[in-house]
């Protein structure tokens, strides 16, 4: 059986680290009594919403690549 030559890059994980640092300031939203929200959360909430944005892209085109690939 071969290994696989296939590996992401630090760019991917870098992504993947960003989405997952996104997704962990989210869930500390609250809202206070004047309904303001905080700076991190919604910090966190961009940066999940790019960050899965971009590592569905990534998939999406590494999936092309490995089809033509293989064949």
């Amino acid at each position: 059986m071969q290994r696989s030559v296939v590996r992401p890059s630090l760019l991917f994980y870098v992504i993947l680290a960003v989405t997952v640092a996104g997704g962990a300031l989210t869930t500390t939203l609250t809202f206070d009594e004047n309904l303001e929200r905080p700076v991190l959360p919604t910090l966190g909430m961009f940066l999940l919403i790019i960050g899965g944005w971009a590592l569905s892209l990534t998939l999406h085109e590494f999936g092309h690549a490995f089809v033509a690939y293989k064949g």
